[in-house]
């Protein structure tokens, strides 16, 4: 990477930067309220420049949730890599997730799933399907971990365990009880790991005994 690419990554940074913050004023309007001359001059980056950067008000909005997306799964990916046992993976990603959300405001939350759900704009079909890989990528690595270790039970497949943890997390994600469910994070993820576990081999046995 030359210096004029290095360059051009530090601005585009600045930008996001600037964007995203403006978009997290708390009790604001979020994406509805952001104005590329305000960006311009958070950033101190011209307007014209910031076009040619994004295109459009629009893609720059796209850009600054991508780009939280992303950085979301980069840090799920580096605590997933970690040696660590399953259980205190779960804990530590769950804490991580629920930390990078609870620093947001409300009305980028909405605006984000917002633009995740039912953006039909330039390339967002690609993003997608490249964000649920990548997640699903992340998670199926964790499951192949717990089964190792015991802490999974072999019986429930990826399919299924997919939409277990997404109907345990949707509603910890909904913006009304977001914050405070983090005092909680712990006994969340205990009731995470306890659904997936094993039964006690006695029970197992108590079970196939009738």
């Amino acid at each position: 990477m030359d210096g004029f690419e290095r360059r051009t990554l530090a601005k585009k940074e600045q930008v996001l930067g600037a964007a995203f913050d403006l978009m997290n004023v708390e009790n604001g309007k979020g994406s509805q309220a952001l104005s590329i001359a305000d960006v311009a001059a958070h950033s101190h980056v011209s307007r014209a420049t910031i076009f040619n950067y994004f295109g459009s008000r629009q893609g720059l909005i796209s850009a600054v949730f991508d780009r939280f997306l992303a950085q979301i799964a980069e840090g799920a990916e580096r605590i997933v890599a970690q040696d660590l046992p399953f259980a205190q993976v779960m804990m530590t990603l769950t804490r991580y997730e629920l930390d990078r959300l609870s620093h947001v405001s409300e009305q980028f939350y909405r605006d984000l799933m917002r633009w995740y759900a039912e953006d039909n704009g330039p390339g967002m079909h690609d993003l997608r399907d490249r964000y649920t890989k990548r997640s699903f990528g992340i998670l199926l690595g964790l499951f192949a971990k717990g089964r190792r270790e015991g802490s999974v039970d072999p019986q429930y497949s990826d399919e299924f365990l997919l939409l277990y943890l997404r109907m345990m997390t949707q509603g910890a994600l909904d913006p009304s009880i977001r914050d405070a469910i983090v005092p909680y994070s712990e006994q969340f993820v205990e009731m995470l790991i306890r659904g997936v576990a094993p039964p006690p081999r006695s029970v197992r046995g108590s079970g196939h005994s009738k």
